[in-house]
């Protein structure tokens, strides 16, 4: 017997909340329309042919836009459920990084600078930026093989994820390199996160296929701010601390802090 599943069960499997009370919402208006027209039209045909016809012919209209109209907007729902996941996959595929499931690069800069340039009205302005790369990648490739490469990558990332508040940002830039972006909070909140990471990927147990344990670790380069800044002033500005850790022996964290300019106004 064939198990696997079939379309229908695939996208059932797949519908969103928003999804169901839509599909409700198409439904029971559109049979709730069908029910109305034909109560319209089944009184303009009997009201003349006396009550017991006229009542007859209501109920026969009703139960034949039902029969008829039920399967039809069932069909339609079907491929505009159909529509709406190829969308969202559409909408993932050009948004998220295949391998890791994180924000892709052009994604998590747009996002960034929106948060940036929302910061501006805030009277509270600050936060941190975090580049992370892996160490001795290469090695990992060459020794075990990219699959256990992309591995790594999938299991460091699944663990940032797991570091971070929901309001936070993080990505994958391209090859080894993440990007996290932790809006609002403050130096001593944002060096935790880092650590946090750093450590807890230094700490896990990626295994290869003949039993080996693979090492990982990450160098963490970060800037903490207080004023608002572009992406790319955030970004030269943590690479930089992140080529300063790699310089400094690898599995380590290297943070700046950008001091708000002092404006001095002139007295009148």
């Amino acid at each position: 017997m064939d198990t696997r599943p079939t379309e229908f069960s695939r996208v059932v499997s797949r519908l969103t909340r928003s999804d169901a009370l839509g599909l409700l919402r198409i439904n029971l208006g559109g049979l709730a329309i069908c029910v109305a027209v034909s109560i319209v039209f089944s009184s303009a045909m009997f009201w003349h042919q006396g009550s017991a016809l006229l009542a007859r012919g209501v109920v026969s209209g009703v139960l034949l836009s039902v029969l008829i109209g039920a399967p039809h907007l069932g069909y339609l729902s079907y491929h505009l459920v159909k529509l709406s996941i190829a969308n969202r996959d559409l909408e993932r595929a050009a948004n998220e990084d295949s391998l890791t499931g994180l924000l892709n690069r052009g994604s998590f800069s747009a996002s960034v600078e929106m948060r940036l340039e929302a910061m501006r009205d805030c009277p509270i302005t600050r936060g941190a930026f975090l580049v992370i790369d892996a160490d001795n990648f290469k090695q990992i490739n060459d020794r075990w093989g990219h699959a256990v490469g992309d591995k790594a990558l999938a299991t460091m990332a699944a663990e940032m994820k797991r570091s971070i508040q929901r309001c936070d940002l993080v990505a994958r830039l391209g090859g080894e390199e993440f990007g996290l972006f932790l809006e609002g909070a403050s130096r001593s909140r944002s060096l935790l996160i880092a650590e946090q990471v750093r450590a807890h990927i230094c700490a896990l147990e990626l295994r290869s296929e003949e039993g080996e344990r693979v090492p990982l670790s990450v160098s963490i380069g970060g800037v903490h701010f207080c004023e608002v800044q572009s992406f790319a002033t955030l970004y030269r500005i943590a690479d930089a601390k992140l080529y300063e850790a790699k310089a400094n022996g690898r599995n380590r964290v290297e943070f700046e802090e950008m001091h708000p300019e002092v404006r001095f106004v002139a007295a009148a």
